[in-house]
């Protein structure tokens, strides 16, 4: 558990366990008790999943260890395995309110050295921010929604109504209605970043900056799909960059959500061919990603075929090099990472790289596996039709 946070309720962690992955078994190596307390080290394998992406392969195996404290002989306190990434995890949707016609969905990442700061950020239609590495503060001016990664079960919380200050971290996730207005903070040393998530329709670009850098940027500056691939210089030495941008048509109103979604594959382990309804977006925050995709049914819509957006191109050539084991970086070229892929039938596969993305859209389907023969862990980001009351309301006014 992290330093300040309460211990997780032993039941409803072992819940969130099985949930996520029905034939997890755990096995306690080695118990050391010190007074009222145990360390125990464990050892898990399985294979994990959510509703819609079930995980099929080798069973994953991790280790960790898990500390209790007892009273009467009873288990009083539990923090459970520390690393939020070794099962899997979905955030309830947030409502992104109606589309009707052309809408985007863009996913961005905002490299903060320390010290720098990116201020005044807000627009028409919710914005989900997702920590990856280092620890950003997120000034609000405004009520959010609030999901720590180490939270059993995974639900949204409400900020503080008239505005609150965030501390995000690794697996952190953020849902900030439209029109609060936010700021971004690197106040360490250490390089910290952060993906987000904006949806937006085609006329809420009109107006907006297409070029240069504005002092003050807006959302849908950072979100034009025309900066795709480009390193942008923003607000305090702050720097941003589309890493994938999908659209999706629909020809009458229809009211959609926005989910995220936390998936960790062994080596070896596979999220199995699905049809794509809507817009899905792949992005590795760890290991490498072979993505193998091809249409489906009916000719796609305008706009719907997949836009694997790789941050190793020569746009990228300028980031700084990260390390560290959540260091995001931009590796081998596309032909170098296939030459030990036996080439499938149909369209070429994409080999993603931790911090790239690939995105579809309705009509296509897609089958992803962990190759490299490391662990991958997995950020899911799906737009679909409405089928039940969102968790976090973030929608837009009408």
């Amino acid at each position: 558990a992290r330093a300040g946070d309460d211990p997780a309720p032993l039941a409803p962690g072992r819940a969130a366990l099985r949930a996520a992955s029905p034939d997890a078994r755990l096995v306690a190596d080695e118990v050391i008790v010190a007074g009222d307390r145990a360390a125990v080290q464990v050892t898990m394998n399985g294979t994990a999943g959510i509703p819609g992406l079930p995980v099929a392969g080798p069973p994953a195996l991790a280790a960790g260890t898990e500390l209790f404290r007892f009273v009467d002989g009873r288990i009083a306190e539990y923090w459970p395995l520390d690393d939020a990434n070794r099962l899997a995890r979905a955030l309830p949707p947030v409502s992104i309110g109606f589309w009707n016609g052309a809408r985007h969905v863009g996913v961005a990442r905002f490299d903060l050295p320390g010290g720098a700061a990116i201020d005044d950020l807000q627009g028409p239609w919710p914005h989900l921010l997702v920590g990856a590495a280092g620890s950003l503060t997120v000034s609000l001016q405004g009520a959010a929604s609030y999901a720590p990664a180490g939270q059993t079960p995974a639900v949204w919380k409400p900020t503080a109504p008239g505005g609150q200050t965030i501390v995000l971290r690794p697996g952190d996730a953020l849902a900030i209605p439209p029109g609060v207005a936010h700021s971004l903070r690197n106040g360490g040393n250490d390089p910290a970043t952060a993906f987000g998530v904006l949806a937006y329709s085609i006329g809420d670009l009109f107006g907006t900056e297409y070029s240069g850098t504005p002092a003050v940027p807006d959302l849908l500056s950072i979100y034009n799909g025309g900066f795709i691939g480009k390193r942008m210089p923003r607000g305090s030495g702050a720097f941003t960059e589309i890493v994938g941008s999908e659209s999706d048509v629909t020809l009458t109103p229809t009211a959609r959500t926005l989910s995220l979604a936390w998936l960790p594959l062994s080596a070896a382990q596979t999220i199995p061919v699905r049809r794509i309804d809507g817009i899905e977006g792949l992005l590795p925050l760890s290991g490498m990603l072979l993505v193998d995709r091809s249409p489906q049914g009916p000719i796609p819509m305008p706009g719907a075929h997949p836009r694997p957006s790789a941050m190793g191109g020569p746009a990228s050539a300028d980031r700084p090099p990260t390390t560290g084991s959540s260091a995001l970086t931009s590796m081998p070229s596309m032909e170098q990472r296939l030459a030990d892929v036996d080439p499938p039938a149909g369209p070429a596969p994409v080999v993603l790289l931790a911090g790239e993305a690939a995105m579809f859209s309705s009509g296509w389907s897609a089958k992803t596996t962990a190759i490299g023969g490391d662990a991958a862990s997995v950020l899911v980001v799906r737009v679909a039709d409405l089928t039940t009351a969102p968790a976090a309301d973030a929608t837009p006014p009408s």
